[in-house]
Formats: structure tokens, sequence, C-alpha cells
């Protein structure tokens, strides 16, 4: 115990003669600080996430069905009453929204009947070297989409070329008609909350 007493008190004296070594170390504490700081705030978000609902893991992986756009326009044709969420890779706000998402596929799966049924569909608009991942998109039927979109959100955007959608957009959809359309990430309770309003009987 002894000689631990004398090692730490020649270290405290020659920090304290070494006038070059004190900036080091303050610096050093200050950065200290910051990087532990860092890993709290991460800590607190992760904590965050998963009370919204779900593990962190749920803003990677969407476990939607993904459909194309050819079999979302079967279902729209069909007078379907269904959602779907346009999505595409390295989208920042559609991994965020993917927590909600998945949290309301698993409340379907444990109980067909959560929220009358309703079923909810990605599509997937990724590009790959300018060209769509999903074969099925054409300019007309794109066109067409995006302009009953804009009209189910109250705001008609001209379309230009082959302009995408913003992602994500959720689109809800009932009986050949476009009855409610919103831009970005949606919280799980309000997703619930915009169900029961829109499909209610």
């Amino acid at each position: 115990m002894t000689s631990v007493k004398r090692f730490f008190g020649k270290l405290y004296k020659f920090i304290k003669e070494s006038v070059w070594l004190q900036p080091v170390l303050i610096v050093g504490l200050i950065f200290a600080v910051i990087f532990s700081l860092g890993g709290i705030s991460d800590f607190f978000n992760n904590v965050g996430k998963w009370f919204q609902g779900g593990n962190t893991g749920d803003t990677e992986v969407l476990k939607l069905e993904k459909l194309t756009q050819e079999e979302i326009l079967e279902k729209y044709l069909d007078g379907e009453k269904f959602v779907f969420i346009i999505v595409q890779d390295n989208c920042h706000y559609c991994e965020e929204y993917y927590v909600s998402l998945n949290q309301y596929k698993k409340q379907l799966d444990e109980d067909e009947n959560f929220n009358g049924g309703v079923k909810f569909y990605a599509l997937d608009v990724t590009r790959i070297d300018g060209e769509y991942r999903d074969d099925t998109i054409e300019t007309e039927t794109y066109k067409e989409w995006y302009d009953r979109i804009a009209e189910g959100t109250g705001e008609y955007t001209k379309w230009t070329g082959k302009s995408a959608f913003n992602t994500p957009t959720t689109v809800f959809v009932e009986n050949q008609q476009v009855i409610f359309a919103q831009e970005g990430p949606i919280k799980y309770s309000q997703l619930n909350t915009f169900v029961n309003h829109y499909f209610s009987e």
C-alpha cells in the first residue's frame, strides 16, 4: 500500500513539474468526456427506439411483403382495401419508418383482425444504374400513380419525365381510390389512428 502511495506521489510531482504535460492531459480529459457523452447519447437513443416499437435492428430491414407495381395496380383495380408504402434503398427516413411498420406487421401477425385486418405492403422504387429494380414500373403507370397520390395528399405535383416519388410515402387505397397519402415516416400510434379513421365503416 505504501509503495502504491509512493508511486502516485512521484507521478503527481512529475506532472506538477512538467508544464508541457499539463495541457496535453487537459485536452485528453476533454476528449474522454466528449466520447463518453457520445456513448451515453447512443445508449439513450437506442432505448428510445426500443420503446417506439421493437429492437434497434428494426430500423435496418423492412419486414412487410414487397409487391411490384403491377401487383399493386391489380389490387387497386380489384377494389381491395390496403395500404402500401413507397420505399427505396439508402433512404434514412425509410429506415426510421421501419420501426413503426414492423411493429404494425407484428400486431397483425398475432391477430389477423387487428385494425380490421388491413394489410400493409411495400413498393420498392430503388433504381440501379438508372433502371428500376422493379421492372414492372413503367412511365405511363408511374405517372398515373404519381398524379393520384398527389391528389390524395391535396397537393398536385407536376409530372416531369421519370421523377421518383418521395420516400417514404404511405398510400391508403380503397374502392379504386387513393383516399389518403402522406409523405415521411409516421409514428406507430398515428398509423393506427389513420387506419381506424380512413377505413372506418
